[in-house]
């Protein structure tokens, strides 16, 4: 019997994409498991644009870190998404946050980063949609 996941993943679906709001511990095996939680609720619901407000509290994860999640989560998300609106509520510099979005971009996963909600909607509702990329 597999526990509950440290986090919680609160999916609220919007007219125009799937908005998921998480909370809890920032480490490694939170991300990589809301990321993928996040991807298969994608799948099933046919959900091609998504906003995500992370709300994670702790210490930020280091470089290498949010490179190993991210690669893996791209990967295994490349395809599915045509716009992807990332809001970190809790991180205290945007570097760590544009390596990350570039991670995911150089993997094919079209996405950018906001400082607030607001900014992410407004570029997810403008946003073109694109074809899934190649494999």
């Amino acid at each position: 019997m597999e526990s509950q996941p440290p986090y919680q993943l609160q999916l609220i679906a919007e007219p125009h994409y799937l908005h998921a709001i998480v909370t809890g511990p920032n480490d490694a095996r939170t991300v990589a498991r809301y990321l993928e939680e996040l991807r298969s609720a994608c799948v099933a619901r046919g959900a091609r644009r998504v906003l995500i407000e992370e709300r994670l509290t702790g210490p930020r994860l280091g470089t290498l870190t949010v490179y190993q999640v991210i690669s893996q989560a791209s990967e295994r998300a490349r395809g599915v998404l045509s716009a992807l609106a990332f809001v970190d509520l809790e991180a205290d510099s945007s570097a760590l946050t544009g390596f990350a979005t570039d991670v995911a971009a150089n993997r094919g996963i079209p996405v950018a980063a906001f400082a607030s909600v607001a900014e992410a909607r407004a570029w997810l509702l403008k946003a073109p949609d694109q074809a899934p990329t190649a494999v």
